[in-house]
Order: C-alpha cells, then sequence, then structure tokens
C-alpha cells in the first residue's frame, strides 16, 4: 500500500507471487489489527480498495529503519 496499490488484483499481480490464500489471510489479519481498512470499490461490484489506517502509516518509520 506504500507503493500505491490499492485493490486485491493489484496486490495479487505484484512481482512477489503472493498466493491467494495467503494474499487473502494477510489482508485479514491487518484488517483485524487496524492497520488497514477496507472501502466498498467504485470501481467493480463486490470489491473492495484498501489503505492505510494512520496506525499502519505509523510503521513507515519502522519499515525504513529495517531497510536501512
Amino acid at each position: 500500500m506504500l507503493c500505491g496499490k490499492a485493490r486485491y488484483r493489484d496486490f495479487l499481480r505484484s512481482s512477489e507471487r503472493i498466493a491467494t490464500n495467503i494474499l487473502a489471510a494477510r489482508l485479514e489479519r491487518l484488517l483485524e489489527h487496524r492497520l488497514v481498512e477496507a472501502a466498498a470499490s467504485t470501481e467493480r461490484a463486490g470489491s473492495a480498495t484498501y489503505k492505510l489506517t494512520a496506525r499502519g502509516r505509523a510503521l513507515l518509520l519502522v519499515l525504513e529503519a529495517i531497510r536501512d
């Protein structure tokens, strides 16, 4: 999401090649921990758009520190 992806299919098409069951489980965990929120997609019925919450964005500093 930090790289601009917002939909399930965007994540699925990523170069990481994550399996669908793993992706669905990870998104669910992120939702449960309130790191992301989902909203009904305006582009496609029955799909969601995901975005980071303030809590999720706060992890950016941690991720940058790990990267560095």
